[in-house]
């Protein structure tokens, strides 16, 4: 069974009208590491004639899908 649970992208040290109760340690770098030439110039081509990165999302759905595993609701962006 899935369970939807909204992550909510900061780049501050808080999050107005929420607790922070525990810090993770980053996973984006790893996202970002795995990204290749192919993968970047099909995005260059995306943004030049718009559109939408499949090979970008599919790093951020795999980040988020890291985030849920350790329990995460939000994360900070560097």
């Amino acid at each position: 069974m899935s369970v939807n649970i909204l992550i909510q992208n900061t780049t501050t040290n808080s999050i107005e009208g929420r607790e922070i109760s525990r810090y993770n340690d980053p996973i984006a770098a790893n996202v970002v590491m795995v990204t290749n030439i192919f993968s970047d110039i099909g995005a260059s081509y995306v943004d030049f004639f718009g559109g939408r990165s499949t090979s970008y999302e599919k790093k951020t759905q795999e980040m988020i899908s890291e985030l849920r595993k350790r329990s995460s609701n939000a994360h900070r962006r560097f």
